[in-house]
């Protein structure tokens, strides 16, 4: 079943709409009648974990949930490159991605939750897919020695997000790692990256872009951010990722496809 809110009503409409149709009370009642399982995009998709509210699973139900994410991956992700993901939740992008891409190239899930990486790995599985790496890790670059990461919970499983050095001692510890790392360790060449890390990727742009230069698409979230002392409006960041040698593809609100030509 599929009810989209369309496009062309004013944004304040479909929000009204959607705080209806996504109602806690709406989603108990999908959950009790679906048992917590949900037939999206011609995948299945478990919910039954308790860091997945009920909103969430009303949105998944609705088709809602990360609609623009759902539709940039759906209409722009290229099948022929590896895939990372940061920031993979319960796996609905996840599972989207790896039934686009070809079954020979890698997918590579990163999620700081260990509970929603959990399920991330569950949806996967439940959909028969295969060549997939779902890593219970976060994206840093806090100049620190460590190897682990102060992860904080947030009001819903897309909004934890690491702990800033303020912060420190607050929520879990989790491994940390970073883009150049990750394509070390597997050995990927050319590819795309799903980013949504909450404000990390002002890190992730001013350390990494050695790491970027391999990359042809990014399909990501930017959120307005601080990083070492500085605040970075969306529109920055934009430049940024500009300034990288990537074009502007498309863009909802603060979602964006960039693009990268082979060289």
């Amino acid at each position: 079943m599929i009810f989209p809110i369309p496009r062309l009503f004013p944004t304040r409409f479909k929000i009204f709409v959607g705080d209806i149709v996504c109602h806690p009370l709406v989603g108990r009642a999908l959950a009790a009648l679906y048992g917590n399982r949900f037939s999206i995009y011609g995948l299945k998709i478990d919910t039954n974990n308790e860091n997945i509210g009920p909103k969430t699973k009303a949105g998944i139900f609705w088709h809602i949930y990360e609609s623009a994410e759902v539709r940039f991956v759906r209409k722009y992700l290229r099948p022929e490159f590896d895939v990372i993901e940061f920031g993979s939740s319960l796996g609905v992008i996840s599972c989207l991605a790896r039934k686009i891409v070809q079954p020979d190239r890698k997918l590579i899930c990163l999620e700081a939750n260990p509970s929603l990486a959990r399920q991330t790995e569950l949806n996967l599985k439940t959909n028969g897919f295969t060549n997939y790496h779902v890593l219970n890790r976060a994206i840093d670059y806090q100049p620190l020695p460590e190897s682990v990461v102060h992860f904080t919970f947030g009001a819903s499983n897309t909004t934890g997000k690491v702990s800033t050095a303020a912060e420190q001692g607050a929520g879990l510890l989790v491994s940390k790692t970073t883009l150049g790392a990750l394509r070390a360790e597997f050995k990927v060449e050319e590819f795309a990256l799903i980013c949504d890390i909450e404000g990390s990727e002002a890190g992730l742009l001013k350390y990494d872009g050695a790491a970027l230069k391999n990359c042809r698409q990014l399909l990501i979230e930017l959120h307005e951010t601080q990083f070492e002392g500085s605040n970075f409006t969306v529109e920055e960041l934009t430049s940024q990722i500009l300034s990288l040698g990537f074009s502007l593809t498309a863009r909802y609100s603060k979602v964006f496809v960039f693009e990268k030509c082979s060289q």
